[in-house]
């Protein structure tokens, strides 16, 4: 499997920074919709992000060459990306704030037949599987 980053727009997090133009990840302003006006927020920067199909799940051999493809075989770096990735994505949905999660809750609200009488961590599940 191909590897593939894309760059995308992040604001910088907090107070103390410098208040400007923002722009959307393709680098046009971001216009208010209610203003018509471009937003204004904290300093932007941009970072590299991986495509969901960038890194394989299909077998070991193929995830292990795409992540010492994605880190240039830097080892140190691979665990530290891994640790905080698990450590997130386990904080989110422990806490139940994953993106499926949310979801669920809200097709449990909506009362889908499908849904009936599972749990938000089924429901999740079944929402994961068909993505």
């Amino acid at each position: 499997m191909a590897v593939s980053k894309v760059l995308a727009w992040f604001s910088k997090p907090g107070k103390g920074f410098s208040q400007t133009p923002q722009v959307n990840a393709d680098g046009t302003p971001e216009i208010d919709p209610k203003t018509d006006k471009q937003v204004i927020g904290n300093e932007q920067y941009q970072a590299e992000q991986l495509t969901e199909e960038s890194i394989s799940h299909k077998d070991t051999d193929e995830f292990m060459s795409d992540v010492l493809e994605t880190t240039a075989g830097d080892l140190e770096f691979a665990a530290e990306a891994f640790r905080i990735g698990w450590n997130r994505v386990t904080r989110l949905r422990t806490g139940g704030l994953d993106e499926y999660q949310k979801a669920a809750k809200k097709v449990i609200s909506l009362e889908l037949p499908w849904a009936k009488g599972l749990t938000v961590d089924e429901v999740a599940e079944k929402l994961r599987n068909m993505s």
